[in-house]
């Protein structure tokens, strides 16, 4: 009976693929290269789309660098032979620019699309213009990239800001021979002679320690490194100093990172400090209360401590970064003003709806009374 029902299956395998005997129709389909080279040959079943399994790796004329864009004409139903050939655009295209001289990142979203072996080439040109500064490529996604390339008319950044930050899978940055700017050492990418720090890719670092040479980091150049614990400086450093494991400047006036493993559920900034620098307190899901000193006038950005429940601020308190105070500090309850409720009123009431949207903050205690975020 089991030998019976086994031929009977390969009887309807046969009638289903050879469709009662009839003989398969199939096509010749070519590919070809931008040269009319043959990239490859295959045949194709009647009425299947066909479909180049390969990657096309993108090709440099000059100084010019071609990523592959689309088959041409458009791939349809193999109903007869057919030829496509491979549609190349200029590497320069897929990117957006400021005054046309600065690269500022990524085009569109597509744009990342066609860097699918990881390694994007930061364009020299944009038509006739020479490059000569880099804005940001910051990853909102998941991202592919594990290498950027920097050519060498590029000499300047278009703010003082790590260009690469939130690409996690980044492993090397690539500096064009010639380029006289960039310096990419030990995982890390300096500029002015190695004494600016502008991008830090080891990843996995639990320590990061600033050598005696360095007077410059910019913003968010250690932003990917999510292991951190502590940081640490050579005490010949005439720019930057250690305090319980944070980084700040010499004279601690100001605090520029509080690592984002750091333990510990609370913090309070020493008595010396003037100034919370943007990004300070960024993503360090141990702290639960923030105390920051009287004296303080300035405080960066305050973003993703997801367990924060109390904030402490000082009367001295003036400013924050221009996008606001809180960002996805959704455990936040409880701030506490050392001003009067009018002092709040005059100078944060424009943050009532930052706090609607990225705490659970109702209320600010001042000195004098109740005030009430509307």
């Amino acid at each position: 009976m089991k030998k019976r029902r086994i031929i009977a299956m390969l009887v309807l395998c046969s009638f289903l693929t050879f469709g009662c005997g009839k003989n398969i129709t199939k096509y010749k389909i070519t590919w070809l290269d931008f040269d009319n080279s043959i990239l490859k040959q295959e045949e194709i079943v009647e009425g299947l789309v066909p479909c180049y399994k390969d990657r096309v790796p993108y090709y440099t004329s000059g100084e010019d660098i071609f990523y592959f864009d689309e088959w041409q004409p458009e791939v349809v139903p193999a109903y007869q032979d057919a030829t496509y050939k491979a549609k190349y655009i200029n590497n320069s295209e897929l990117f957006s620019y400021v005054d046309d001289n600065i690269c500022v990142g990524y085009r569109n979203a597509k744009s990342r699309d066609y860097f699918y072996d990881g390694v994007v080439h930061i364009p020299s040109k944009n038509g006739n213009t020479v490059v000569n500064k880099i804005g940001s490529f910051v990853e909102s996604g998941e991202s592919l990239i594990t290498k950027f390339v920097i050519p060498k008319t590029i000499t300047k950044l278009y703010s003082e800001t790590n260009p690469f930050a939130t690409n996690y899978k980044l492993e090397e940055i690539e500096i064009e021979e010639g380029n006289t700017a960039f310096v990419y050492e030990d995982k890390t990418l300096y500029m002015s002679n190695k004494t600016k720090i502008v991008s830090y890719l080891n990843f996995e670092a639990t320590s990061i320690n600033i050598g005696s040479s360095i007077r410059n980091i910019v913003e968010y150049a250690f932003d990917d490194c999510l292991k951190v614990s502590s940081y640490t400086v050579e005490s010949e450093n005439n720019y930057f100093s250690s305090y319980n494991d944070c980084l700040m400047n010499k004279t601690q006036s100001t605090l520029y990172l509080y690592p984002k493993m750091k333990n510990g559920k609370s913090f309070s900034t020493p008595s010396t400090t003037t100034k919370i620098a943007n990004g300070a307190f960024l993503s360090n899901h141990q702290i639960e209360t923030l105390s920051i000193n009287e004296g303080v006038t300035f405080i960066g950005w305050i973003c993703d401590c997801e367990n924060l429940q109390t904030l402490n601020l000082p009367s001295t308190f003036e400013k924050t970064y221009s996008n606001g105070l809180i960002y996805g500090c959704k455990k936040l309850t409880s701030i506490k003003y050392e001003g009067t409720v009018q002092q709040w009123s005059n100078n944060f009431r424009k943050l009532d709806y930052e706090f609607k949207r990225n705490s659970n903050v109702k209320t600010i205690i001042c000195l004098d009374g109740t005030y009430n975020i509307e």
